[in-house]
């Protein structure tokens, strides 16, 4: 029996019992499911599964992940708790950090950001409701782990999912989905309904503080419905409030220095670069667009997070009149009624060249799995990296790549057993003080005279050694390692703390003791 199973046991009998047969209580409650750590049996977090790390090539950062549940299942939150939520890796995939247990599991879309100068990192916190639309708030977390702020309280309406970044010192824009009714007039061919419901893309930006709306977009005063490429949902979907027809989906959203924005619609197959004061329309670019000549190897179908790319940042030339654009190019849709087959079958990341003198837009480079994979059929994400390497997240597909600039994989990692799908994935600084303790268990084998030590502080960054204690003195100091260090030792040691060190030798804090377990 191995001594997580043991931990179960004992747990659930209510107890474990030490080697001197006296009742031994635990510090975290075992809970049924699978556990990766015996220090901490009572979180179930995500595991990556590393298929090619080159520590020489990728780039030096944290990975931020936030595997979710299928939000049309049935009591999905709980009935599913293992390995989603808020999760945070090294750069060679071992886990620092995982939120199960602090914050909730109908989390999403967690990603690094600055906010008032300092470091901290923002998800979605609420509902998530077919497909793939959220009705929720956002939560922004600094490196102590305290919530500073919780945007959407004071607003009128809720915020989705898909987007939330910070514009300024204190505003952040973010998208909203909101139920309207609507004619179906001259759409005879695709519902029998006359008129109904759809879904209204909002981009919307707030003071933080105060959640004040400083600019409202409405998508309907600009976007036509008849631009939709999945106008065959009609045959589902608009009949009720709750069963909207989601014409549009935007589903990323940033500010420029000019404070324009460019907002990525799948369900168009269009970006949009929008006037910050106006709300016109500059350009389109994609299925609709008559603004740009796309090259045929630089067209994208069911598209997300459509970003600006800094040439600085990458060997890219600095020419006037271009920019450069990076997108995750889905290519599939998934479950529509009679989906529009994209331009390919395969997705992928995606680099293109917006030449405004001559009005083309050319592939630059493109990132494709180093294994062949079925398109993913919804969420993304493509972060081009400070070094001008970059990561992909391959949203429906729970994979996480970083590449060179000119394509070489560098990283490939699976999350888990691929059960649950993480909507974006980002690279970037990590910080983690956290309040809670360090957690310790000892186990003593009989037949070998060892004591097994596994100690480990969730989200700790700043460990360098432990020093592990006897209630009279200093038994051993041992390197930290991973996100359990692991240590075993002859002889046996009836009970034992663990003290975290920094790279100063200096104590940051310690356990209680905990009496050995006996097997």
């Amino acid at each position: 029996m191995k001594f997580l199973d043991v931990l179960t046991v004992g747990v659930l009998a209510g107890s474990v019992f030490g080697q001197d047969g006296e009742q031994q209580p635990l510090v975290h409650e075992r809970i049924p499911g699978e556990s990766l750590y015996n220090s901490r049996p009572d979180i179930h977090p995500s595991k990556l599964k590393v298929k090619i790390y080159e520590p020489e090539k990728v780039y030096a950062g944290y990975l931020y992940s936030s595997p979710w549940a299928a939000p049309w299942t049935n009591d999905f939150v709980t009935q599913v708790v293992d390995k989603i939520g808020p999760h945070v890796f090294r750069e060679d995939g071992e886990l620092v950090w995982t939120g199960y247990g602090v914050f909730p599991n109908d989390v999403g879309n967690l990603m690094p950001q600055v906010y008032n100068g300092e470091q901290v990192f923002t998800f979605y916190n609420g509902l998530f409701v077919g497909g793939g639309i959220g009705l929720g708030t956002y939560r922004v977390v600094n490196s102590d782990f305290d919530v500073v702020k919780r945007v959407g309280l004071k607003t009128p309406f809720l915020h989705d999912i898909h987007e939330f970044v910070f514009t300024g010192e204190d505003t952040a824009v973010f998208t909203n989905y909101r139920p309207v009714p609507y004619s179906f007039e001259g759409l005879e061919e695709y519902t029998s309904l006359e008129s109904g419901w759809i879904y209204r893309g909002d981009i919307v930006e707030v003071n933080v503080t105060t959640d004040e709306v400083l600019f409202q977009w409405n998508s309907l005063d600009h976007i036509p419905i008849n631009e939709s490429v999945v106008l065959t949902d009609l045959a589902i979907k608009g009949n009720t409030s709750i069963n909207p027809f989601d014409y549009l989906h935007i589903n990323s959203i940033s500010k420029d220095d000019d404070g324009n924005f460019l907002v990525s619609a799948r369900h168009t197959w269009t970006i949009y670069y929008i006037d910050g004061e106006t709300g016109d329309i500059i350009w389109r670019l994609g299925q609709n667009s008559t603004d740009w000549t796309i090259h045929e190897n630089a067209t994208f179908a069911y598209q997300h997070h459509a970003r600006w790319v800094d040439p600085e940042t990458t060997d890219l030339p600095k020419e006037p009149h271009v920019r450069y654009l990076s997108l995750f190019d889905n290519e599939g849709y998934g479950d529509a009624l009679h989906q529009i087959p994209g331009y390919r079958n395969y997705s992928r990341g995606l680099i293109v060249k917006l030449d405004y003198e001559s009005r083309s837009v050319s592939l630059v480079q493109e990132y494709l799995l180093p294994q062949p994979e079925h398109t993913s059929d919804s969420q993304g994400s493509v972060q081009v990296l400070p070094n001008g390497n970059v990561l992909i997240g391959w949203g429906a597909n729970p994979v996480i790549t970083e590449h060179l600039f000119t394509g070489e994989p560098v990283f490939h990692a699976v999350i888990n057993d691929k059960e649950y799908s993480s909507y974006r994935a980002f690279k970037g600084p990590f910080e983690g003080n956290p309040k809670e303790p360090p957690a310790i268990v000892s186990v003593y084998d009989t037949n070998k005279n060892v004591t097994t030590i596994y100690v480990s502080w969730n989200g700790s960054t700043k460990i360098k050694a432990w020093n592990i204690y006897t209630p009279t003195h200093l038994l051993t100091t041992v390197p930290h390692k991973d996100f359990e260090t692991i240590y075993e030792i002859q002889g046996h040691y009836k009970s034992l703390k663990a003290e975290a060190l920094d790279q100063n030798g200096v104590p940051l804090a310690d356990t209680h003791f905990e009496s050995t377990y006996q097997i």
